[in-house]
């Protein structure tokens, strides 16, 4: 099945490349495309063994500020539950960063 849809997918590739090819050679001044400045992402994870569970969500956003520099902030949430102590507790958090 995983051969099938990639086999497919490259078939596409491939026409959607001619056809790029063929209109860029009938038009071949095209317009600069506009990338966003801001970008997002995150981490989600998870562990359940035994009478551990954690669970954590961590979304972050970005702005660009040159192509190669950009500033950010992240929040994050994580669950911690031992059931053989009875612990159990939620951490909250947050961050600024920068990326060059």
């Amino acid at each position: 099945m995983f051969l099938f849809i990639s086999f497919i997918s490259f078939a596409n590739t491939g026409k959607e490349k001619l056809e790029n090819e063929a209109s860029s050679t009938i038009n071949p001044v095209q317009p600069a495309s506009k990338q966003s400045k801001v970008y997002y992402g995150g981490n989600v994870g998870f562990s359940f063994w035994r009478d551990y569970t954690y669970i954590g969500i961590y979304p972050l956003v970005g702005y660009k500020i040159t192509p190669k520099f950009s500033v950010g902030a992240k929040i994050g949430y994580s669950y911690i539950n031992y059931n053989d102590t009875d612990f159990d507790t939620h951490n909250y958090g947050g961050s600024l960063f920068t990326r060059y």
